[in-house]
């Protein structure tokens, strides 16, 4: 098995650490900010639930969540972060909700969460390793 996805090196979260181990820089040029901070949410999304589908387990460790998809054998690493995002999506009834706990959490505006969120929703459904439902969809 190989890892072929690290999602969560965000900038944005105190916590995030670099592939280095280094505490990731909170501070970037304004120009950087302002391309990165580009809205990328999906309403649709933002009202869903998230599952996780029975060919998925996960496990956390003080330096990942390791995600491994049961059908493809490949396991994926997420950062503290991105570890905490699914573990709190899990827990709540809407993508929404996990954004508005994670911006309390982190201190940051719930736009970026929201936009986080999205993506890493995105990128682990097409990896097989969540399964969004929309309002009414049941």
């Amino acid at each position: 098995m190989t890892s072929d996805w690290d999602n969560g090196e965000s900038r944005r979260y105190p916590s995030a650490a670099s592939k280095d181990g280094h505490e990731a820089s909170t501070h970037e040029p304004e120009e950087a900010r302002m391309v990165e901070d580009t809205p990328n949410r999906d309403a649709t999304l933002l009202a869903s639930s998230v599952r996780l589908p029975e060919h998925v387990v996960h496990r956390g460790f003080a330096a990942e969540t390791v995600v491994l998809n049961l059908k493809t054998g490949k396991y994926h690493g997420l950062n503290p972060v991105g570890g905490r995002m699914l573990e709190v999506l899990e827990q709540t009834e809407t993508v929404q909700q996990a954004a508005r706990q994670l911006a309390a959490e982190y201190e940051q505006p719930i736009e970026t969460i929201e936009e986080d969120l999205c993506s890493l929703c995105a990128d682990l459904a097409a990896r097989d390793l969540i399964e969004t439902n929309a309002p009414g969809a049941d």
